[in-house]
């Protein structure tokens, strides 16, 4: 299940690319830096400590102001960052003026296919009207074989589905003309991000022919709903009832899925084949045995 998020905005063009690059370059200006902290302490490294331990190339597309690209280096990668916002690159840059960061696209990037031993993706996929998979295709491409991702989009979790039609409702209700002049809002109402099931999120990967490792929730959501108070029992009995966002762990195939499937087609027919021979054989040998015991018992 896909749930299609707007918000109050820049006016989108045909594919929204436009709208979102001018709303994020808007969200980031006018900062200075982020205030460099102990990435433990960020509600999403548990989710991603496990897979990041050994060093090696790394990718953090849509990295925004660098910060997680300063962790990664700390802990020993040669991490490199990619964004379309270039107020956001000069506060990385301004905070640490040794990141290596890049403005481009995370549709269309300048690095070479299998690159990177890790591609990071926070909050970044879900943003593109068309869909997350022009990105996903590009994060596979960079990837080396065997390469792991890390990529999380919004979760739409036990809690939002239970909403779901408010959801929908408040919706239809913000895109009226008469609303937005009423609450006083210049921009028009228009996509902002597509929030994603677990096991949604799960198919999109794999269709875009990653080997998903495991889904994982982190954060929590801070809508409020009638049954706020239950949420502290619910959740740990729940493992995705409010999540904020589900960190996607998955890895690049060692080999492209179209050269196995021949290969693999090709060993199930041996075997198949060396199971008939066998079967054949065991047939034979019984009626082997039968005539020698008859003419055993004829002597």
């Amino acid at each position: 299940m896909i749930y299609k998020q707007y918000d109050y905005g820049p006016a989108a063009g045909s594919d929204g690319a436009g709208a979102m690059q001018a709303r994020w370059d808007g969200h980031w200006s006018g900062r200075h830096d982020w205030g460099a902290s102990d990435h433990t302490r960020e509600a999403l490294w548990p989710t991603i400590a496990d897979v990041v331990g050994r060093p090696g190339a790394l990718l953090e597309a849509g990295c925004g102001t660098g910060k997680w690209i300063y962790y990664f280096n700390r802990l020993g990668h040669r991490a490199v960052g990619i964004d379309y916002a270039p107020s956001a690159l000069r506060v990385a840059t301004s905070a640490d003026p040794s990141l290596c960061v890049v403005r481009g696209d995370c549709r269309a990037m300048p690095f070479a296919d299998d690159s990177f031993h890790y591609l990071f993706a926070s909050g970044t996929v879900e943003h593109d009207l068309a869909g997350p998979d022009a990105a996903l295709g590009e994060f596979l491409r960079v990837l080396k074989p065997g390469g792991w991702l890390m990529s999380s989009v919004p979760c739409l979790n036990v809690e939002r589905r239970m909403m779901y039609g408010w959801l929908v409702a408040r919706d239809w209700l913000k895109r009226r003309e008469w609303l937005r002049r009423l609450a006083r809002k210049r921009d028009p109402y228009v996509f902002y991000q597509y929030v994603f099931s677990p096991n949604a999120y799960r198919r999109v990967l794999e269709r875009c022919g990653f080997q998903v490792v495991g889904l994982r929730p982190y954060g929590e959501q801070c809508d409020r709903t009638p049954i706020d108070f239950l949420r502290p029992l619910l959740r740990r009995r729940l493992r995705f009832y409010c999540p904020h966002m589900v960190m996607g762990i998955a890895r690049k195939p060692v080999r492209h899925p179209e050269e196995i499937a021949p290969e693999v087609a090709r060993k199930r027919a041996v075997r198949w084949g060396a199971r008939r021979q066998d079967r054949t054989s065991a047939v034979h040998g019984s009626s082997s045995s039968s005539e020698m015991a008859a003419a055993r018992v004829t002597v």
